[in-house]
Parts: C-alpha cells; structure tokens; sequence
C-alpha cells in the first residue's frame, strides 16, 4: 500500500518544498505500485559491464550498469549516475569460499530524514541521493540559462555479508578464482535481468535451442517425406513422428521471433521454454510437468540451464534418430551450400554425401572422390581456384544402415580430420563444388550420429 498521499491543491496556498517532494514521492510510487501489479519481476539488470583487466588485479570496477532496483529506482552509470568507488576485494574473498557476490546497492528512502545530501554539505553515506548542478535553458526560448540541482543516485559497491537492511539492491556477479589464484567473473551466475540481451549466456542459450529444434524439424520432415507425401497414409506407428514434429515446428517460429525481438523479458521465454518442455513430456512417460524447473528471476542460470537440457534430452529421447539430413542449397552454378547448426553434430557424427547423376555409375564411384570439392563456405573458392583437394571423400559400399538410401545414388563419407574440416567446424558452413561433368546431378548429405 502506499506510504504517500495525493497532495491536495489549492488557489492562493503558499507553496513550499514540501509540496512538491510529496507530488514527486507520491505519483512516483503510483507509478511502481501498478507496474508491480502487473508485472512481478520488473526490476533487473538492463546492461552491464565490469573493468576486467581491474578485476584479474584484484579490484572490482564498474564500468558501466542501467537497471531498475527492486523498489523501482533507475540507475544509468556512467551517462547519468557516476559511477561507484572500485573497490579491492583482498580481504573480502575468504581463501576457501568458492565465489564472492558483488552487489549493486544504493540507501533506500527514508521517511523522516534527509534523502538528498545537502548543496556543499559533508558528504553523507546514508543518503539516497547525490546533488549535481548543471546549466539548463529555457526549451521555449533557447535561452536564458538557469543552473539547476539534479539528483544523481548514490550507488555503492557491496561485497557478500556486507548487504544489510536500509539498501536497495541487486546482486550483479560473482568473482571466482582461476587455477593460478587470479580473479575472474564467475560464468555460472547471471544476474537478474530485464532482457535478456544483458546476459550473452541466455542470448547464446536460446540460438542454439533454436537452431536445435530446426536441425530436429528436418530431421523429423525428412523421414515423413521418405514414408509418404499424404497425410491420410500415416500408420498408427507412424503419429508420434508427425506430432513430435508438430509440436517443433509450432514452436520454432515463437522462438525465433523471441530471438529478434531487441527487447526480452527472460520469465517471456521461460513460458515459451516451459510450455515446449510440457508438450514434449507427452512422449516421455517417466517424465511429468509438475516437475518442470520453476522459475527464478534471481536464479536465471540454474533456471534456464537446467530447462534447456531437459530439452535437449527430450528431443533426443523422444524418437531417437541416428540419421540427420542436412540441407543442401544451390547457390550459384556447380556450387551448393549447407549448415550444420548442432554443434555435437560437428563433434560425434560422421557426414555422408549422397550424389546421383547421368553418368554411368562406375565413373560416377572413380571421379567423385577425385573431383568433387568439400570446404568451408568462406574457403570453397579458393580450393576450387587453387586446386587443393578440400575434405577428402571416400566411396561407402555400402552406406551406414540409419542412411535412407534411395536408388542410383551412391554415398561418400567425408574425412573429419584435417584443416580443411577444422574450418568447416569452425564456420558451421560448408559448400560443395560439382563439376560440369556430372549432368543433372542430385545431392543430399547426411550426419549419422554413433
């Protein structure tokens, strides 16, 4: 409930200080009370940025921080609030914890007593806010310069253990040691956000969840096309694989459009993620809804971390494919293009090239390996140029069993050794050059997993 009261004004009343402070306190938590009502965690780390060549020398400096405080407070260090005093952690790090909590902390209000330190007064530690002057013009005019005092929040930098009642603040990061006793950012700890673009492991987090689920779509699709192209001849054992895939492929435009949205609330994708991970209980007996990670808006990574695999396993429990497809575009004369979006994929799966072609298929067996170029997209042309050999193809008589094999094609595994596969890892982008002499040639690629 609000602690102020609607001022009441009248015609010919003496204004004073007084009023106008009341004015300013009052709407000021009008405006938190409904926005609390409405959204109950609106309040989080907008952007961030510690100094850390000062933090692997043992002090922590913030360089840059917007958040809104639990009580509603808007810090923007440095554009308008400057920044707080670094600080050596030394002494405030026990040799056998583990990690330290690094909070951003201002005084809360007080009611009763100053809260804005006086114009040339001592300095007050206990204040909420600083006083600035700066020279401001009439808008109207574009003259007339008058000096004006501004408030500018009274931030301070606590250690974990120093946090006590009579501050509002937000825990912004963890220290850790390395192996040789240095100091870094703990990566296992993300702040309370308001989007999720403040923290580049949920951002990296969601892009590989979508690119997952793609990767999955095709998969999905790509057994549904070899079994029948009409939905009336599904069998019976047949149904999971078409509502597993509809069940991605209703979920991967929510997510994408979340990943290009420049504005995020992270507990808007917990919903997205939740929801996901519901659906694909459907599948898995031994797993329940109710057993869903809940939400916590000050435990983002163990939220979303332990959300995102159980994804991850799902996906890969549900209907266990060996066989991944993927998808070969032409780009421009004799040259197709792909991407590999699972990154395990790159690491554990061996990558097979289907061609087919009108040549007799002998010469087909003997030229592919010898003319045929695979490397990086970023690479291809200058293998193509040069004559190099890019990644080297060997005839598979016959293909892997989890390859669908479809007639007069013949299938070449590709070397995953060597520089021009480590480049091909690297950019998760490969190109696949085709000489002329293969006419109307068909390709197709596959990754089977171990």
């Amino acid at each position: 409930m609000s602690r102020h009261r609607k001022v009441v004004w009248n015609e010919g009343m003496l204004l004073s200080p007084h009023h106008f402070q009341q004015w300013d306190n009052f709407y000021e938590e009008l405006l938190n009370s409904r926005l609390a009502s409405l959204a109950p965690y609106e309040w989080g780390v907008l952007d961030f940025q510690a100094n850390g060549e000062a933090i692997v020398n043992g002090n922590f400096d913030l360089l840059r921080c917007r958040a809104v405080l639990p009580d509603g407070l808007l810090i923007n260090v440095p554009e308008i609030d400057p920044a707080p005093a670094a600080r050596p952690v030394g002494e405030h790090f026990e040799p056998d914890a583990e990690r330290l909590g690094v909070y951003i902390a201002v005084p809360a209000k007080r009611s009763g007593a100053p809260n804005f330190q006086r114009n040339g007064g001592a300095p007050d530690q206990n204040v909420r806010y600083l006083q600035s002057a700066l020279a401001i013009i009439d808008e109207t005019t574009g003259e007339n310069e008058q000096q004006l005092a501004f408030a500018n929040s009274n931030l301070r930098l606590l250690f974990e253990g120093e946090l006590t009642e009579g501050y509002s603040a937000i825990k912004i990061a963890e220290l850790e040691r390395t192996t040789t006793g240095q100091l870094k950012l703990g990566e296992r700890y993300i702040p309370p956000v308001l989007n999720i673009r403040a923290s580049p492991w949920l951002e990296d987090m969601l892009r590989q969840l979508v690119e997952i689920l793609i990767t999955k779509s095709s998969s999905l699709g790509e057994q549904r096309r070899q079994r029948t192209t009409s939905l009336a001849d599904f069998t019976s054992s047949e149904v999971a694989v078409f509502w597993l895939l509809h069940t991605i492929n209703s979920t991967i435009p929510n997510l994408a459009h979340l990943f290009r949205t420049p504005v995020l609330h992270p507990e808007r994708l917990y919903f997205e993620m939740a929801e996901l991970a519901g659906k694909l209980m459907t599948f898995t007996p031994d797993r329940h809804p109710k057993d869903i990670v809940r939400y916590g808006h000050e435990d983002l990574f163990g939220t979303f971390s332990q959300l995102a695999q159980d994804i991850r396993d799902m996906l890969e429990t549900v209907i266990p494919t060996r066989c991944v497809p993927i998808p070969l575009e032409k780009v421009r004369e004799s040259l197709y293009a792909g991407r590999v979006l699972d990154d395990r994929l790159l690491k554990e799966a061996g990558f097979y090239l289907g061609v087919r072609a009108d040549i007799p298929e002998a010469q087909l067996i003997q030229r592919v390996p010898r003319v045929i170029k695979v490397a990086s997209r970023d690479t291809i042309d200058v293998v193509i140029g040069s004559a190099l050999p890019g990644v080297t193809l060997t005839h598979a008589s016959p293909p892997p069993a989890p390859i669908p094999t479809r007639p007069k094609f013949h299938y070449f595994q590709l070397d995953s050794t060597g520089m021009f596969w480590e480049r091909i890892a690297g950019s998760k982008a490969l190109a696949v050059y085709v000489p002329e002499e293969f006419k109307d040639e068909v390709l197709e690629m596959y990754a089977v997993k171990p």
